[in-house]
């Protein structure tokens, strides 16, 4: 993460930065922050969750945003990408000098980059003029976009000339837990019912309603027409007072208003608020006023809102889009509409129409940094092709992309092809863009000379919990640290895969452990080759209990078969086949455990259900796994008559089945000793993630069922297969008349 703006600063892009790299660190990413330094911070910094931080000292010009050096800041920039050993670098803001160097000397290093826009700019003015013209410098060579809102989306695309397909919209979030309204009671796990809330009291005519503003006070926040309308609000409403927190220059023009006017005993300035301070100040109060003149989103609208304020805004940019309308009075960005509207609210809130007692449980459903971290994550699965173009972008036949740009996996690092993106950019700005890229490709190369990077000591990461990934991510190994897992079953991998088979340094460091025997063994060390699952008892179960659902709200359920999920996907993805001994009842979510399994076994009497639509609950989450054994049409009728079946019913040959118990260990016995002593480790992964994911190759463009397709993608995957060492092993020994000696 590369921005200017970053704590101990407050202020909306900050925060993003700071919530969205904690929750991509606890789904365990390594996340590291880029910015200036701070009075009083200099050097490496820690916080909460391991988040390091580099604060680089620079010169700060205006606002908090340094002095653009362009090639300065790459040999600092270098040694932290190297010692951190960085992949994708991820800028934000339009004005952070840090964000725009650094996503240009990321691509001269041949790494990933994604930009967020946080702001909405003009057209007309020289400011935004020379801004946007840098922007569509920085962006011509980026790998993927992201803005706040919609409204951000159109106004980025237009400034920097972008095809709208390489734009995603990933809104902001709060931490709703930070921002509770007063006596506010959250359920508890234990709590099966909840008492309605009572209807609200109705503030009578001579009660005192609270405005609450929180803002930076500039021109473009609306300090101006917050100067005008509180005069006029204060005359026709003697019962509302005001709470504005905040500093900035326009504090000045506040303070004397408020003298002129006369209303310091109605109008309460506290100045500069701290972020952890900006609840405490927003539940002394009723309404929350927004009269900002441009914004990309609000994320303190949402602030307000969870606290359990009514909220009065100007309908600009993005803010239409962030909370529904029961939650807000809207107002034209002039004087009169602004008290008209806020006029409206009072009544509103007089007459007892609004429930603002539910506003925090309704944004604690609408936002969540989660969400907001595992959507960015897909935008980085995207770009470093671990999903497919075809899921990331949708299918798009007549897309097109433009001469400056290109898909995931067509745009080229290659000096020339980024000289090529750059010239498009204006007839003498083009120009200037290319000398700039010519000037830092040959400033690293020098610098990869005289600073080589065996020379630059790798930084250890920063121990962190486990984490079960739905992707392909580390996950935490107690052994050596850490465990891959097999990538996603997306035809679009193999490219990669095979990028890695030509030395591509990249891939090789993503998927090398694939189909090198050396870094296998490496990255396999002390761990089996075979996994059996095992079950005492006289039910095979997932080990979750269908009491605790009861107990359970509805995100807390949402998040057990998030979890279990996440199980299940770990052991289809699991790089050593998982063999499952089942016996007794393979019921509900032990059905689906039992079927994830690559190879199961099960006795004569063993049987399996899935009883759920006897419960009023059907088994939706574990039909998944056991349609795709079973088939749809007898996966249905299980799912629908909710009857046991026994193991030597099920079709197809899905579970092997033996005559009792006592053969039922022997056979398993049989088939690790199979997979451990006569078939490779390597191939075997690999051959695992191939087969599965040729299995759900389909002709979904040119019709029929695929076949044509699966084989010629197989036959790619094959080839990856021949060259791998225990393969010219295994036909060395076969052609010798002798036992092969696996390498792996």
């Amino acid at each position: 993460m590369c921005c200017d703006f970053f704590f101990p600063q407050p202020g909306g892009v900050e925060s993003h930065i700071y919530q969205l790299s904690t929750k991509l660190i606890d789904r365990g990413h390594k996340v590291v922050v880029i910015t200036h330094a701070y009075e009083g911070r200099t050097g490496v910094h820690y916080l909460t969750n391991g988040l390091k931080v580099y604060h680089v000292p620079f010169l700060v010009i205006y606002r908090e945003t340094t002095m653009p050096s362009v090639f300065s800041f790459f040999p600092v920039f270098r040694n932290i990408i190297i010692r951190e050993q960085i992949q994708i670098v991820h800028g934000h803001g339009s004005l952070s000098s840090f964000c725009h160097e650094a996503i240009l000397h990321a691509r001269t290093m041949g790494l990933r980059t994604v930009f967020t826009d946080h702001s909405l700019f003009g057209f007309a003015d020289a400011a935004s003029i020379l801004t946007n013209k840098l922007l569509k410098f920085t962006l011509s060579d980026v790998d993927h976009v992201i803005c706040v809102s919609h409204t951000c989306k159109e106004n980025t695309v237009l400034r920097a000339s972008l095809d709208p397909l390489m734009v995603s919209v990933i809104p902001n979030a709060v931490v709703a837990e930070n921002f509770q309204p007063l006596n506010y009671t959250p359920r508890s796990h234990t709590q099966g019912y909840v008492r309605p809330q009572p209807l609200p009291q109705r503030l009578g005519p001579d009660d005192t309603i609270v405005i609450v503003v929180i803002s930076r006070l500039f021109y473009n926040k609306g300090t101006d027409l917050l100067i005008a309308a509180i005069p006029r609000i204060l005359s026709t409403h003697p019962n509302v007072r005001f709470i504005i927190g905040g500093s900035g220059p326009k504090a000045i023009d506040l303070e004397q208003m408020l003298e002129r006017r006369v209303l310091q005993d109605k109008v309460e300035l506290l100045g500069a608020v701290r972020h952890e301070e900006v609840r405490d100040v927003m539940v002394r109060g009723h309404i929350y006023l927004n009269p900002s003149l441009t914004e990309a989103f609000g994320t303190v609208i949402v602030e307000a809102a969870s606290c359990g304020l009514y909220v009065v805004c100007t309908r600009v940019g993005g803010i239409p889009e962030v909370l529904p309308a029961h939650m807000t009075t809207f107002a034209k960005p002039e004087e009169d509409d602004l008290v008209l509207a806020t006029g409206k609210a009072i009544a509103a809130l007089r007459a007892g129409k609004i429930r603002t007692e539910r506003f925090h449980d309704q944004v604690k459903m609408m936002y969540s940094w989660t969400d907001v971290a595992q959507r960015t994550e897909r935008v980085y699965d995207g770009i470093t092709g671990a999903i497919s173009e075809q899921e990331f972008y949708g299918h798009h036949p007549s897309a097109s992309w433009s001469a400056a740009r290109g898909r995931v996996g067509v745009q080229s690092y290659a000096l020339i092809d980024r000289l090529k993106r750059y010239y498009g950019c204006g007839i003498w700005a083009g120009k200037l863009f290319c000398l700039c890229a010519i000037i830092d490709y040959l400033f690293y190369l020098f610098l990869e000379v005289c600073a080589p990077r065996g020379g630059i000591d790798i930084a250890r990461n920063w121990p962190r919990k486990p984490f079960i990934n739905d992707k392909n991510k580390p996950v935490e190994n107690g052994l050596h640290g850490r465990l891959k897992i097999l990538p996603p079953f997306k035809p679009g991998i193999l490219q990669e895969l095979e990028a890695a088979s030509q030395g591509d340094e990249r891939a090789l460091q993503q998927y090398g452990w694939l189909l090198d025997a050396s870094r296998w063994n490496t990255e396999r060390e002390n761990l089996p080759n075979v996994l059996v699952l095992r079950s005492d008892g006289p039910v095979f179960s997932a080990g979750h209990d269908l009491a605790e659902l009861r107990k359970l709200s509805y995100e807390e359920v949402k998040e057990t078969f998030a979890l279990c999920a996440e199980v299940m996907s770990l052991i289809r993805r699991s790089p050593a086949p998982v063999v499952a001994r089942i016996q007794g009842l393979a019921t509900a979510a032990g059905c689906q455990l039992a079927l994830t399994s690559d190879i199961p076994v099960a006795s004569s009497d063993t049987k399996f259900r899935l009883p759920g639509a006897t419960l009023g609950l059907p088994c939706t989450s574990p039909s998944t796994a056991v349609a795709r054994k079973l088939g749809n049409a007898f996966t249905y009728r299980m799912l629908a008559l909710a009857e046991s079946v026994n193991a030597d019913q099920l079709p197809g040959g899905a579970v092997e089945v033996t005559a009792n118990v006592e053969s039922l260990e022997a056979r398993i016995n049989e088939i690790v000793k199979q997979l451990a002593d006569n078939i490779p480790a390597q191939p075997q992964a690999l051959g695992k993630w191939a087969y599965w994911t040729q299995v759900g190759i389909g002709g979904h463009e040119q019709g029929g069922d695929g076949y044509e397709e699966a084989v010629s993608w197989a036959g790619r995957a094959m080839a990856l297969h021949a060259h791998s060492a225990d393969a010219r092993e295994g036909m060395d020994a076969f052609f010798g008349k002798r036992t092969p000696d696996w390498r792996t």
